[in-house]
C-alpha cells in the first residue's frame, strides 16, 4: 500500500494533490508511535531512486508522530493521495532501514477543512474518525460529543435530547451561564430495548474554552458508559482575524523575497 501511495504521488502532479490539516488523538492507548507520509516527499523519493536501487536500500521519507490520549497533537499539514489519510507503523531493522506498514486510514471528506483525527478501537483492528476542527465553527463555551460506543447513545442535557448513532458526533452549546455548573445524563437501551440511565457528568461552564467529550463503554459494565473530556482555549474573533492577517502578510513577504532572489539570479 505504501508503494501504491508513492506511485500515485508520482502519477499526479503535486500541485493537484489535496492537502489536509489535522490534529490527532489516541482514544484507547496512552500513546501510539506512528508515522505519516507527505505525498510531495514521496514523489521526490521515487524520482531520486529511479534506476539507482535506493528504494530498496534507504528508508522511505516519513515523519514520526506520537499520538497521545490526554491531549491533541500539534497541527500537521501534508499532501495525501488516493483521497485518504493514512497512519503507518514504522519498523527499523538491524541495518537501520525503516519500513512502513499501514496502521489505520480514513477517507478525507473535504481537503478544505481542518480535522481532528481520532484513533479508537483495539490495536489489532483500529478505526480512524475525521471530524471537523475549527474554532470558528465551534464557539467558546461549546461542546462536541463523540459516541465511541458500538450502540446508540441517548443524551439528555439542558435544552438537548438526542440519540447518537455509533461513531456519530454532536455539536452542543449549553444554555448555562458562564462559570455556573451544568449537568446531563447519558442513556443506553437495556435488554428490553428501553432507555436506561448509563452515566452522567457535571461540569463548570467555561467562557473561553471548548470541550471535546468522548463517551465510551465502561470497561467493567456494558450497561454503563465513561467520559473523557479535552478542553482547550478558543481564540477570540479578533485573535483569529489577527492570525489570518499575519499569515497573509507572511505569504506576501515570502513571495516578494522569492521574486527578489530570482531577479538577482538574472
Amino acid at each position: 500500500m505504501l508503494r501504491a501511495l508513492f506511485i500515485l504521488a508520482v502519477a499526479s502532479p503535486v500541485e493537484e494533490l489535496p492537502e489536509i490539516k489535522f490534529r490527532a488523538l489516541s482514544f484507547n492507548e496512552p500513546v501510539i508511535e506512528l508515522a505519516i507520509v507527505d505525498a510531495k516527499k514521496a514523489e521526490a523519493y521515487v524520482n531520486a531512486s529511479k534506476g539507482s536501487g535506493k528504494d530498496k536500500k534507504n528508508s522511505p521519507p516519513f515523519e514520526p508522530l506520537k499520538v497521545y490520549g490526554v491531549s491533541l497533537t500539534e497541527e500537521k499539514k501534508l499532501r495525501y493521495a488516493d483521497g485518504k489519510l493514512t497512519f503507518y507503523k514504522a519498523n527499523t531493522d538491524s541495518d537501520g532501514v525503516t519500513t512502513l506498514t499501514p496502521f489505520v486510514e480514513a477517507v478525507v471528506p473535504s481537503p478544505d477543512t481542518p480535522y481532528i483525527a481520532i484513533i479508537s478501537g483495539p490495536s489489532d483492528k483500529p478505526t480512524l474518525q475525521l471530524v471537523p476542527d475549527s474554532p470558528e465553527k465551534m464557539a467558546a463555551g461549546s461542546m462536541r460529543f463523540f459516541n465511541v460506543c458500538k450502540a446508540q447513545l441517548g443524551i439528555k442535557f439542558p435544552g438537548l435530547q438526542k440519540v447518537l448513532q455509533p461513531a456519530e458526533d454532536l455539536y452542543y452549546e449549553p444554555p448555562v451561564k458562564a462559570y455556573d455548573y451544568g449537568q446531563g445524563q447519558f442513556l443506553l437501551r437495556d435488554e428490553k430495548g428501553e432507555w436506561s440511565p448509563a452515566g452522567g457528568m457535571r461540569w463548570i461552564q467555561l467562557a473561553d474554552s471548548r470541550t471535546l467529550w468522548f463517551i465510551v463503554p465502561h470497561y467493567n459494565d456494558p450497561c454503563l458508559v465513561m467520559t473523557r473530556g479535552i478542553s482547550e482555549r478558543v481564540p477570540t474573533a479578533e485573535e483569529i482575524k489577527q492570525a489570518k492577517e499575519e499569515e497573509a502578510q507572511k505569504a506576501k513577504t515570502d513571495k516578494s523575497s522569492k521574486k527578489s532572489a530570482q531577479a538577482q539570479v538574472k
